[in-house]
């Protein structure tokens, strides 16, 4: 079991009733193995008990325990908008249904894959460069007076990169730092650096982890208080020596 397959059945698991099932055995193992995933899971456990909590506010009518022991033969339609208690719990459950649903879709389109989607994307097509300039203190400079992150740490390797240049930009309500490497050849080399409150479920590990994406290949890792994403059109080998 991959750690896409055991996420899709932790998001059914139930603590204390499906600890038995080996799928979810097996699932929680991956979770144990993969910090992303573990992170998620965490995540997604404490919105679980929130959502929970909620229902649990819901107070049951004093009457409903005498009424349903009397067994009242004589069946009353009763239209539930006209009962307080049934309107009420209606609207709380369909308020917590809506806020669970917003937080879940929310939780989808701002993960680590889709900001590692939407930001090689911006690079595949035409972009303009915020700074052009061979000077790595010029642009810090230039990102720190953006207010978009500066404090990134680069390789040694990184360091005598031939640079061009920067830009900027924006997933969600943050910014992204973008520092561009002109290889030669027309090979491009792209860092992306975001601060980490943008993407809870991002790598922890300050190891660069290596995943490919079509003709693109990417290094992510975690410094500090900052997220990197490393990328090039090439393989994970052309990646390495900038490592």
């Amino acid at each position: 079991m991959d750690s896409q397959q055991a996420k899709q059945m932790l998001e059914y698991y139930r603590p204390g009733r499906d600890d038995a099932d080996p799928q979810f055995a097996e699932a929680l193992a991956q979770a144990q193995r993969d910090p992303d995933l573990q992170q998620w899971f965490e995540l997604h456990r404490a919105l679980d008990s929130v959502v929970r909590a909620k229902f649990s506010e819901i107070t049951v009518p004093v009457w409903l325990r005498s009424r349903i022991l009397a067994g009242r033969k004589n069946i009353h339609r009763v239209i539930w908008w006209q009962n307080p208690f049934a309107f009420a719990a209606g609207v709380v459950a369909v308020v917590l249904i809506v806020v669970a649903s917003f937080v879940f879709q929310s939780q989808r389109a701002v993960n680590f894959d889709a900001f590692r989607q939407s930001m090689l994307q911006s690079v595949s097509d035409d972009y303009k460069m915020l700074l052009e300039t061979n000077d790595l203190n010029q642009i810090r400079d230039f990102l720190a007076k953006s207010q978009a992150p500066s404090d990134y740490k680069l390789t040694s390797a990184l360091e005598t990169a031939p640079v061009e240049g920067c830009s900027i930009m924006n997933w969600h309500r943050y910014k992204v730092a973008l520092l561009c490497f002109d290889l030669g050849n027309d090979k491009d080399l792209w860092l992306f650096v975001v601060d980490r409150v943008a993407l809870p479920d991002a790598p922890v590990s300050g190891s660069p982890r290596f995943t490919t994406a079509g003709k693109m290949a990417m290094a992510t890792w975690s410094q500090g208080n900052d997220v990197y994403l490393l990328a090039i059109k090439g393989d994970t080998d052309d990646l390495r020596k900038f490592l």
